[in-house]
């Protein structure tokens, strides 16, 4: 790990306009991330853990407001501007979405819909040459057949296999940042523990920083070195995995651990 932080937020601040109010969703948050750690951000459905993802990946819609800091190997990017920012997203830069069915794109083969990153930041790749990287790519995420799986349909394609394509589309580029958005929440708990695997996998193999962003702290326990805590826009606690579980400080974290099912051994 390196003394410079891959992504440093500061005071990250997003609010919305509703009607003629402003609502904070994000509220004075900071943390930083360093190249190869995977930093996971917890907390309910309406902490602000993804707009915080959106926020540094510069995706919320026009009636959102953000203040603060977000440092990409020192570049601010709140200052860049769209063009400056659509360069950075998928090679410097990658999401991984919730739900690949509403990300992909149903009318067009899978090959197609990597080819299409992949001839956006290469513009001199020849077709073979992009052709061969899509395989090569579908293989990293362990997609059997990939030379079929290429020519299917998004829909023709279990959940597990569908988020591997997504990993994949995610990955193309070899980018130093990945932020995964609840990248496991919809999928059974065998495919889960797949997914998780391979994002630690492809974590040791390039070396990216991973924000990955998830409600379930047994998830948490599984693939971070460091846990940030969210609770109304703002983080209420800040520590290493194995601190964060052994020793947790803030009610709210408390409470949360307290909440995580158990296996019953009682019978």
């Amino acid at each position: 790990m390196t003394n410079s932080p891959l992504l440093r937020v500061k005071d990250l601040v997003a609010t919305f306009a509703s009607g003629s109010d402003f609502k904070p969703v994000v509220n004075g948050i900071s943390f930083h991330v360093y190249p190869g750690e995977i930093v996971a951000i917890v907390g309910e459905s309406g902490s602000g853990k993804s707009v915080t993802s959106l926020s540094i990946m510069g995706l919320l819609n026009r009636n959102a407001t953000i203040g603060g800091s977000i440092l990409y190997e020192g570049q601010e990017l709140l200052t860049m501007s769209a063009t400056e920012r659509r360069r950075l997203r998928g090679k410097e830069m990658s999401m991984i979405f919730q739900e690949p069915m509403s990300s992909l794109n149903p009318m067009l083969r899978i090959q197609t819909q990597i080819a299409e990153v992949l001839k956006i930041h290469n513009h001199s790749w020849s077709k073979a040459a992009i052709a061969k990287k899509v395989i090569d790519l579908l293989e990293q995420v362990d997609i059997p057949n990939p030379e079929e799986t290429a020519k299917r349909f998004p829909h023709q394609l279990s959940g597990g296999m569908r988020q591997r394509v997504m990993i994949a589309i995610a990955i193309a580029c070899q980018p130093k940042l990945l932020i995964a958005d609840e990248p496991t929440t919809a999928l059974d708990v065998t495919t889960q523990a797949q997914i998780l695997a391979l994002m630690k996998r492809l974590n040791k193999q390039n070396g990216a920083g991973i924000v990955f962003i998830t409600h379930d702290l047994s998830v948490v326990a599984d693939i971070a070195d460091r846990v940030l805590v969210m609770r109304t826009g703002k983080i209420v606690e800040e520590a290493t995995v194995f601190d964060l579980f052994d020793k947790p400080q803030h009610p709210y974290t408390i409470g949360l651990l307290k909440a995580m099912p158990t296996l019953d051994t009682s019978f």
